[in-house]
């Protein structure tokens, strides 16, 4: 199976615009010890009610059902993450969970998490140009990242296209 480089450029757009947007709400309850997450009693009917934690409109990844998953960010929507992380959890954090290290000068290498922007930044930049976007992805997010950091990514898209995540993520498989 050959997936698309268009699914990285429509992805990618998704990740950065969630990117903007990357808090956490919690319970809304001044020093809240546990940050929302819990059971809380709800004040109209003293009912308790469970609270996951999970920030559904921003896609913060931290309370997610793919335990010690390192990432920042949903990858494209909601319901891509909640596929992937249901499918592909060993490959979220076969990438996402990479210590990318530093380079031969002591500089940090790009983390998934921040692969995955550049690959926004790439995507952004040459919308049109396929092969524009590919020199930025070399030049640019390949160049940066620790070596293991594209063959993971890599991973995650081939995953979610064999196990059922193609529609809601948007993969192209041909």
């Amino acid at each position: 199976m050959t997936l698309s480089a268009k699914w990285t450029s429509l992805s990618i757009l998704a990740i950065a615009a969630l990117g903007a947007v990357a808090c956490t709400v919690t319970s809304g309850t001044v020093d809240d010890s546990n940050g929302g997450k819990g059971s809380n009693t709800d004040v109209d009917s003293g009912s308790e009610t469970a609270d996951s934690g999970t920030d559904s409109t921003t896609g913060d990844a931290a309370a997610s059902s793919c335990e010690d998953n390192k990432q920042s960010n949903a990858l494209v929507s909601m319901e891509c993450q909640a596929c992937l992380e249901q499918n592909c959890c060993t490959e979220l954090k076969g990438c996402f969970n990479i210590d990318p290290g530093t380079d031969d000068s002591g500089a940090p290498l790009v983390s998934c998490n921040d692969y995955a922007a550049c690959l926004s930044t790439c995507s952004e930049q040459n919308p049109t140009d396929e092969a524009a976007y590919q020199k930025c992805v070399d030049d640019t997010c390949v160049a940066t990242a620790d070596a293991k950091i594209p063959t993971a990514f890599d991973n995650i898209i081939k995953c979610g296209g064999s196990k059922g995540c193609s529609t809601v993520c948007g993969i192209q498989t041909q």
